[in-house]
């Protein structure tokens, strides 16, 4: 078990695309799939934002799930609710299971 986590992710050029932070972690070493647990909070080098309870890792398949409550704010300040999430690690490509949401664009 790691404590105060701060973990980095990089593409395949070796470019970072994310950080993830939580309160604690627990790696697997035979696959590196990791839960982390406690604050997390995933934010892109794109300025997309993820926070949830719990998140896991799928090193395999490269992606991030949670089945907690999420919230996930855009680079356009709008925030998302839900409950489950997957993305890849950047988070270009997610999805929130049940979504709620606001925004707050203005509509002319």
């Amino acid at each position: 078990m790691h404590n105060n986590v701060n973990a980095y992710f990089f593409n395949e050029k070796n470019k970072n695309i994310s950080k993830l932070t939580a309160d604690t972690a627990r790696i697997d070493e035979s696959n590196n799939n990791f839960n982390a647990n406690g604050n997390v909070v995933v934010v892109s080098d794109s300025g997309l934002t993820l926070k949830s309870k719990t998140l896991y890792w799928d090193h395999h398949y490269s992606i991030v799930v949670t089945s907690d409550s999420v919230q996930f704010t855009t680079k356009e300040r709008d925030t998302l609710y839900g409950v489950g999430f997957e993305s890849d690690m950047d988070l270009s490509h997610w999805k929130i299971i049940k979504p709620t949401g606001v925004t707050s664009r203005i509509n002319n």
